[in-house]
């Protein structure tokens, strides 16, 4: 077990990272009352994005693909299914696979969701300077590349 000491806990880069948590916290719930405006989730809309982006998928994918287990996904797909957002469909080759796609309702849906969203992230940002925005993204893209170094 490491042992955190009053000078560890306060190093520059544990206040990154707490500033980063509250930062996704902060992001996270405002985006979910945004996408509630339309009657969706994150958890959906990021499952939407990911069929639109990649097409039909099984639940193992898409659990895959949003860092959860397929038990999770199955009662998320159920609820998208209920609200005509995505369809289950066999595969014809092996009828043991199931592929999740997005219905008509559901690429209308996301296509919405979609444009109300990046509506959200340019207000959300409209108060940084073009100046500032390239620094984020530089310094971001710094922090992803150091994480995947470790």
């Amino acid at each position: 077990m490491i042992e955190m000491n009053e000078k560890s806990c306060n190093s520059k880069a544990i206040q990154v990272w707490r500033l980063y948590v509250d930062l996704w916290k902060l992001w996270y719930k405002k985006t979910e009352r945004n996408l509630n405006t339309i009657n969706l989730s994150v958890t959906e809309f990021t499952i939407m994005r990911q069929l639109s982006d990649n097409g039909p998928m099984s639940m193992a994918a898409i659990a895959s693909a949003i860092n959860v287990t397929p038990g999770w996904v199955t009662g998320v797909i159920d609820k998208m299914e209920d609200k005509g957002l995505v369809m289950r469909k066999r595969e014809e080759t092996d009828r043991r696979i199931i592929k999740i796609s997005l219905t008509e309702h559901g690429k209308v849906t996301y296509e919405e969701a979609k444009e109300k969203h990046f509506a959200f992230i340019e207000k959300s940002l409209s108060g940084l300077s073009e100046s500032d925005l390239d620094m984020a993204n530089d310094v971001l893209t710094k922090m992803i590349d150091s994480i995947n170094s470790v």
